[in-house]
């Protein structure tokens, strides 16, 4: 829904998205996630949003 109010030309963004959908993926594990989402953020990283990053 996002997509749909914020485009600006609706005829590209469906082409690009399905250019990104068929590109070749020669890494299976590569996963494409929406940087605005906190529950992908926390799936992904395993800490919870307002959790910061342990130090290195």
């Amino acid at each position: 829904m996002y997509q749909t109010l914020m485009e600006k030309d609706r005829k590209l963004r469906r082409a690009t998205r399905a250019a990104a959908r068929a590109a070749p993926r020669p890494w299976r594990q590569v996963r494409l996630t929406c940087s605005h989402d906190p529950i992908e953020f926390e799936q992904i990283t395993g800490r919870a949003m307002g959790v910061p990053q342990p130090a290195t």
